[in-house]
């Protein structure tokens, strides 16, 4: 007989699966992405009802099953719920899961992402949301060993306090190394922004702010970077593009 297992993450999708079950995508820790299905949390007198919301941190007991795990049990760790009201902060929220979700892998430990995963849902309830969208791409992909290169010029190596912003050359260069028209010009403020993302710890991930100019420059290129990096349009993505064009 199979034995349980538990592990800590958050719930990136819930749908409604049959007349009384929840079918949920879960970001964990120990497990990477993996799919479970929650017997009974429609029912008005489930236990498991809080748990199977979308943006819901929790500590789940799950039993192993051919293709999908089963919730047997789950305690909330946060659930984000006062989320519920902000339109933008759920859109971004949504973006953020999606991601998560496109970079993470079943059965491959994840507790860094899960860990970037909860500081970035505190930082939508306080910070500026253009801002904790741009830091939470460039940090996923340096948690994935695929960040950008923002301290140093890619082509002549030497230290960069501003330059310009070159996709297919995956950073930051000098403005004597390449011409502008081949990227997107950085002030300094905006490559002070890139190069603290690229270093900082978890707790401190977000212990910063920028002027409307150096923000809206961070913001995109990061944006640009992701769309060419990623390489296809995200739904939640799209949302986001639409709110902040209003």
């Amino acid at each position: 007989m199979k034995e349980t297992v538990e592990v800590t993450g958050v719930v990136s999708f819930s749908a409604p699966a049959d007349e009384y079950d929840r079918r949920l995508v879960i970001i964990s820790g120990e497990l990477g992405r993996i799919s479970a299905f929650a017997p009974g949390a429609r029912k008005p007198t489930s236990s498991l009802i809080a748990a199977c919301r979308t943006f819901t941190f929790a500590r789940f007991t799950l039993y192993p099953g051919r293709t999908a795990y089963r919730v047997v049990s789950a305690k909330i760790i946060k659930s984000f719920d006062e989320m519920s009201t902000d339109l933008e902060a759920v859109a971004c929220g949504s973006y953020f899961m999606e991601l998560a979700g496109l970079f993470s892998e079943e059965n491959v430990e994840a507790r860094e992402l899960v860990n970037l995963l909860f500081v970035t849902m505190k930082a939508l309830q306080v910070a500026d949301k253009k801002l904790v969208r741009a830091v939470f791409e460039q940090k996923l992909l340096v948690i994935n060993g695929e960040g950008p290169s923002v301290h140093e010029c890619v082509m002549c190596r030497k230290p960069v306090a501003e330059g310009v912003f070159v996709n297919k050359r995956h950073g930051i260069a000098c403005k004597s190394c390449v011409p502008s028209p081949e990227g997107d010009v950085l002030c300094p403020a905006a490559v002070r922004a890139l190069q603290y993302v690229d270093t900082a710890d978890m707790n401190s991930l977000y212990a910063f702010s920028l002027e409307p100019l150096a923000l809206s420059q961070y913001a995109h290129v990061m944006r640009s970077y992701y769309h060419y990096y990623v390489g296809r349009d995200l739904k939640s993505a799209a949302l986001l593009d639409e709110m902040d064009a209003l």
